[in-house]
């Protein structure tokens, strides 16, 4: 094997190399001497010895300035070796004894549930919960009248393949055409008069209750992501669906 890759692989720095090998080559040395032979920097030179020395290659004399001298290589090489293989020796003996850390369970992502104060964030939510639905929209939006932006919404979940289900209190002027289409599209519309109570769970895991002021109308919404509380709307959602009036939309 060539000097130099036995020299890299028992770890050596290429400026180390460098140093050692100079030193190697002109004997017994200054710094000054083995800075220009090796094209180590001056500056460097005494930092690159110091380790050189740790590792056991080179002795330091205590001259003025410092004089260094390789240690004969083939017994410094061995030397180096055999305190690799007792350290590795040591490492397989502790094998045995090691505390491996138990797999545990991925971090289950935090629920998120806040509130929502008045009809425009509202309907703001219930826009991005439409867009984020894969499967299935339940909803009981009281009186519906339904704006171009909630049409849009609707319309593109149903285009994706989502079920909606939609209980309203009444089919009427400003409802009737989006209802029309979206019937068409596969959403199933039934009637029930529910004063005041707004609701939409999709995929089982996103929920959203609001509750509306009777006098001014004003809303309180509480939107999360706990599924099981989605679960329990879901189920609540279908016992009024069956207690509901089926509507044909035409």
């Amino acid at each position: 094997m060539d000097i130099e890759d036995f020299l890299e692989e028992i770890g050596l720095s290429q400026y180390e190399k460098k140093a050692y090998l100079t030193l190697l080559s002109i004997g017994k040395s200054k710094s000054k001497s083995i800075s220009k032979e090796s094209g180590v920097s001056y500056g460097r030179i005494y930092e690159i010895m110091d380790k050189l020395e740790k590792k056991g290659l080179i002795a330091i004399l205590p001259t003025e300035p410092k004089t260094f001298d390789a240690i004969e290589p083939k017994l410094a090489f061995k030397l180096i070796l055999k305190k690799r293989e007792e350290k590795l020796s040591a490492l397989m003996n502790n094998i045995s004894t090691l505390t491996i850390p138990e797999k545990t369970s991925p971090i289950k992502e935090q629920d998120k549930t806040i509130v929502l104060q008045g009809k425009q964030k509202q309907l703001m939510m219930i826009g991005e919960m439409h867009e984020r639905a894969k499967k299935e929209i339940l909803m009981v939006p009281g009186i519906y009248e339904p704006s171009t932006a909630r049409n849009v919404v609707t319309l593109r979940a149903l285009n994706k393949g989502v079920k909606i289900k939609r209980l309203i209190k009444a089919i009427n002027s400003k409802n009737k055409d989006i209802l029309e289409r979206s019937s068409k599209l596969g959403e199933e519309v039934r009637k029930n008069n529910l004063p005041g109570l707004r609701l939409i769970v999709t995929d089982n895991k996103e929920s959203m209750i609001s509750i509306v002021n009777p006098k001014s109308k004003d809303r309180i919404s509480i939107y999360t992501t706990n599924k099981e509380f989605a679960n329990s709307m879901s189920i609540f959602f279908s016992s009024l669906w069956d207690a509901s009036k089926k509507v044909v939309v035409k």
